[in-house]
């Protein structure tokens, strides 16, 4: 196969779905791997964690945001992929914009209520939510919305933006923090409005694609207990 056939089964084989779910997932990885970058040195710095409490804050964070996807992955069999990923986006915004806000007037009475550590854990969980829902929708969405014959190369692609996002990420924090000189809490807010715009392109232009025969799941209990139900199944058949 020629090269010029090759490029135009890629420029055919992929409907408009997977090049907007990969868009936004470049934007997501920048967002996350920005606030990550300066997550430890603002609680350790600017916050005032001890090193255990920063470092039991960052291990929790990244066990939910590893672990999730398990959970997220069955938000979107119910929903589908365009709701689960407008909802993890808006997640998201809220979350980064709260972690920039910590400083702000209007906060501080709620910082004074519950203290640092417990309102800092809170607002953690809510970003960590983000990515265990759009890893497994920008994943489907990627074997969904591709030809049989390219699917291999739309994983390909699914990948290097993956780790584009993630070297672009520090980058980020650093322009922001050293380059502009905005502090810590402006990469934060940096991150909600990147994440905010991909939910704006994910309501204008994402369109579910096809199943492609594929059931739908009743509920999201239905998805966790088919999780538990067919690991037995095909232990049971290898016996």
């Amino acid at each position: 196969m020629g090269f010029s056939q090759r490029l135009q089964e890629i420029r055919t084989g992929f409907e408009r779905a997977f090049w907007v779910a990969n868009f936004t997932e470049l934007f997501e990885r920048l967002s996350y791997y920005g606030a990550t970058a300066v997550l430890a040195i603002f609680l350790s710095e600017q916050l005032h964690f001890s090193k255990e409490l920063t470092g039991w804050m960052m291990g929790t964070f990244g066990f939910v945001v590893w672990f999730l996807p398990v959970l997220g992955g069955a938000l979107a069999d119910r929903f589908g992929f365009r709701r689960a990923l407008m909802f993890a986006y808006l997640v998201m915004t809220v979350g980064y914009f709260l972690l920039g806000s910590l400083s702000a007037p209007w906060m501080q009475s709620v910082r004074h209520a519950l203290g640092d550590k417990n309102l800092v854990f809170c607002i953690l969980m809510i970003p960590a939510l983000g990515p265990a829902v759009v890893k497994p929708c920008v994943a489907g969405t990627t074997a969904r919305a591709s030809k049989e014959n390219v699917r291999s190369i739309g994983y390909s692609i699914y990948y290097t933006i993956v780790n584009i996002g993630g070297t672009l990420g520090p980058v980020m924090a650093w322009f922001v923090r050293k380059q502009m000189g905005w502090g810590m809490e402006n990469v934060f807010r940096v991150s909600a409005l990147s994440v905010f715009l991909m939910f704006l392109v994910t309501l204008i232009f994402f369109r579910e694609p096809g199943r492609s025969g594929e059931e739908q799941v009743a509920s999201i209990g239905a998805a966790l207990k088919n999780m538990v139900v067919a690991p037995r199944r095909c232990s049971c058949a290898a016996m």
